[in-house]
Parts: C-alpha cells; structure tokens; sequence
C-alpha cells in the first residue's frame, strides 16, 4: 500500500519536469532580449532598434511613488517586443520579452 503514493508522487515530479522543459523549449529569445544586462536607456534603445527593429510603442510609471518607469519596445509587425524598467538614473533593464505582439490600442471597458 505505501508503494501507491510514492508513484504518484514520482509521477507529479516527472509531470512537472516536463512541463518545464516544455515551457523552455517554447521561450524564444531574440539576440537582442538575449543581452538581458542592464545598461543607460539610450544604448539599451539604440540596440534594440539596430538588432531587433523594435521602437517604444509604450510606457508607463511604476513603483509606490513613481520612481520606475516601464517602456515597452516592438517591433514594426509585432515579430517581437521587449519589455524595459528604467529607475530614475537612466538604468534600464530588459524585463521580458517575446514574439507575436498585437497591439490592442487605448480600449476602454470590456474589449468583447
């Protein structure tokens, strides 16, 4: 009887392996989100716009008293975006990243 609960339990662990692996597998990372270093705004800028094609099509503050701010870079067609927090220094540091962005635009209230 105790052998039915160690199966179960070495089947989750297996089940959560491979999940994981299947979630990796899936994150595709540009070059450019690969330099995930934090460095000035302006250089993370200009490389994401010379690797990746990506422009800022977004931002916003963040933080209890708006000491970080967020921009969000995509590229023309949306291939990929890359998400960057800068402090109130001028230090930016890519956050995330991915492809098949779509832009939903200013919606207001429920998009359906």
């Amino acid at each position: 009887m105790g052998e039915k609960p160690r199966f179960w339990i070495v089947l989750s662990i297996l089940i959560g392996f491979a999940i994981l692996a299947a979630f990796m597998a899936l994150w595709d990372v540009t070059e450019a989100h690969a330099q995930a270093a934090c460095t000035d705004y302006k250089t993370l800028q200009s490389t994401l716009a010379e690797k990746a094609h990506e422009q800022p099509t977004g931002a916003g503050l963040m933080g209890d008293k708006n000491q970080f701010a967020w921009t969000l870079f995509a590229s023309p067609k949306g291939e990929t975006w890359t998400m960057v927090v800068i402090d109130a220094k001028g230090m930016a540091c890519v956050v995330g990243g991915g492809q098949n962005w779509v832009d939903l635009g200013a919606a207001k209230g429920d998009p359906t």
